[in-house]
């Protein structure tokens, strides 16, 4: 009880005096509540003194692992209190994964936490620090609270930002809301095989929603590679409701090499459950050597 003591009044001083606390635990030897500590006082000093404050003090550290940590932890910090001027120190501080991830995070936090602050610093933040899933994610996560006002701001987005972002943006929303997903998408999606992910998704969640609404939407598809990867996420779900309608949706894929792949991989699963209606849905349908 004692020793645990040390910590308790320790950590309560940190919180107004941290570098007395710090000293303090060294004196008796606490080594890994220093560390703690001096995390704690990295926090408190930037959002009292600055950044940079916080920045020449860990520059002084002996130990260049526990100076790499508390960077991060200052940046942290920062990027909490002003997500514009953390993105700047990051890109400054940090390089490689350490960079992408740290960006990809923030404007996650942002989506979350505060919209309007996350968008204004995405449309400004430097194109060659952002990674494609950092913007993917983004659109993701910013269609979470508000999907009309997050494509109004994505379609005001310009270049790869614009594009990226839309394709989380409608990822995501083909899971969420299947019918408007299917309105709009080819509004703003122009990639083929960007629209053919999109497709396969929203006809898979579609499926598990209402799959009669989703079946007339493919059926009025235009044959394309887009419109086989609906029918693939779509076979896929419906396999589930009804195994003989998922296998005849599968047969009408129009690239060879994958209808042959859905299929026999729907065939299989339905061999396992009945053997006998999947052999005779095979035999029945004018069945090719493809086929069988």
């Amino acid at each position: 009880m004692r020793e645990e003591g040390k910590g308790i009044v320790l950590r309560k001083l940190a919180e107004t005096d941290p570098g007395r606390a710090l000293e303090l635990a060294k004196i008796h030897g606490e080594t890994a509540l220093a560390g703690t500590l001096q995390r704690a006082a990295v926090s408190k000093m930037v959002a009292e003194e600055g950044v940079d404050s916080a920045l020449d003090w860990i520059e002084g550290l002996d130990d260049s692992q526990l100076a790499s940590d508390l960077r991060k932890k200052a940046l942290s910090t920062l990027l909490d209190q002003n997500l514009a001027e953390g993105l700047d120190y990051a890109v400054k501080l940090l390089e490689g994964d350490d960079l992408r991830s740290t960006v990809r995070q923030a404007f996650t936090n942002g989506a979350i936490g505060n919209r309007q602050e996350a968008a204004e610093a995405f449309r400004n933040f430097p194109e060659e620090h952002l990674d494609q899933g950092a913007a993917f994610q983004f659109g993701q996560f910013m269609s979470l609270t508000d999907p009309e006002d997050a494509l109004a701001y994505g379609v005001s987005l310009t270049g790869t930002k614009r594009e990226t972002y839309l394709n989380g943006f409608f990822m995501e929303q083909a899971g969420k809301d299947p019918v408007k997903t299917a309105e709009r998408v080819t509004n703003y999606i122009d990639d083929e095989q960007v629209l053919a992910m999109i497709y396969e998704n929203l006809a898979g969640s579609w499926a598990g929603k209402d799959e009669f609404a989703a079946a007339e939407w493919l059926a009025n598809l235009p044959e394309s590679p887009a419109r086989d990867d609906a029918v693939k996420g779509f076979s896929k779900k419906l396999f589930s409701l009804d195994p003989e309608r998922a296998v005849q949706w599968a047969a009408s894929i129009q690239d060879s090499e994958q209808r042959s792949e859905q299929l026999a991989t729907l065939v299989s699963q339905w061999r396992a459950l009945d053997a006998d209606a999947a052999n005779a849905w095979v035999s029945q349908s004018k069945a090719s050597a493809e086929r069988q």
